[in-house]
């Protein structure tokens, strides 16, 4: 019966880092878009207001990347951390992009 709850938290953890794994790839993909949106409105000779919402959108889209890139970190600790002590191989690390 303990293998079977280690098993489950395992693969609870597994589904976790899966989740933040895709959640940073969205990320960065709207960081890039919010990005590719500030410089075509610079180049168009926007308004300066609108360029500076732009920003302030780009900046906010910063701050949540770099909160599920520190909590996918620590994920990927706890799911070695559970397979070794479960006696299972550790799974490679997620790459990043």
């Amino acid at each position: 019966m303990a293998d079977s709850e280690a098993s489950r938290s395992l693969s609870i953890k597994t589904g976790v880092v899966t989740r933040l794994h895709k959640e940073l790839l969205w990320y960065e993909a709207e960081t890039q878009k919010e990005a590719a949106k500030i410089e075509s409105l610079r180049a168009s000779g926007a308004c300066p207001h609108d360029v500076k919402q732009q920003v302030r959108c780009f900046q906010s889209t910063t701050g949540p990347s770099s909160d599920t890139a520190r909590r996918r970190c620590a994920g990927e600790r706890g799911v070695r951390v559970r397979a070794n002590g479960a006696g299972l191989p550790a799974a490679p690390a997620a790459r990043a992009g």
